[in-house]
C-alpha cells in the first residue's frame, strides 16, 4: 500500500517519508498539489497525507481537483498548522482525518495504520 505525502517543506517531507518507510509503508512524495495530481496518475495510491498551505496549488485546490477525477475516493489525512477557524465548513466532507502538524511521528504512524487497516477491511467486504 502506497502513501502519497504532499508537503512543500522538503525537510519535513523527508522526515515523514523516512518514518513511514521504516514503518513498512511505500511512500511517494509531491511538493505541491499540481505535482501530486501527476503522481496520482502514475502510481496506485492508497492514502494521501496533505499539507494545506503550499505554493503553486494549495491543499484546498488539490482536494477540489482530485474530487473531479477517478481518484476521488482515496482517503486524505490533512496534516496542518492552520487553526480550525480557517477551515471551510465543507472540510469534514472531503477529508478523513485532520491532524495538527505538531503530532508525534509515532502517533501519526498509528493513525495511518488504523486508517489503512480500515480501508483494507472495506475493500474485502465489497
Amino acid at each position: 500500500m502506497k502513501i502519497l505525502i504532499i508537503e512543500d517543506d522538503e525537510q519535513y517531507q523527508s522526515i515523514l517519508s523516512r518514518k513511514l518507510t521504516s514503518s513498512g509503508y511505500e511512500v511517494e512524495v509531491a511538493i505541491n498539489g499540481k505535482d501530486a495530481l501527476i503522481k496520482l496518475n502514475k502510481n496506485k495510491i492508497s492514502l494521501i497525507i496533505l499539507d494545506l498551505l503550499m505554493p503553486e496549488m494549495s491543499g484546498w485546490k488539490f482536494m477540489y481537483e482530485m474530487s473531479r477525477t477517478q481518484h476521488k475516493n482515496i482517503p486524505i489525512i490533512i496534516l496542518t498548522n492552520a487553526s480550525e477557524a480557517a477551515y471551510p465548513s465543507r472540510v469534514p466532507l472531503v477529508m478523513d482525518f485532520l491532524i495538527k502538524a505538531d503530532v508525534s511521528l509515532d502517533e501519526l504512524v498509528k493513525k495511518v495504520g488504523k486508517h489503512m487497516s480500515a480501508g483494507e477491511t472495506k475493500k474485502k467486504s465489497k
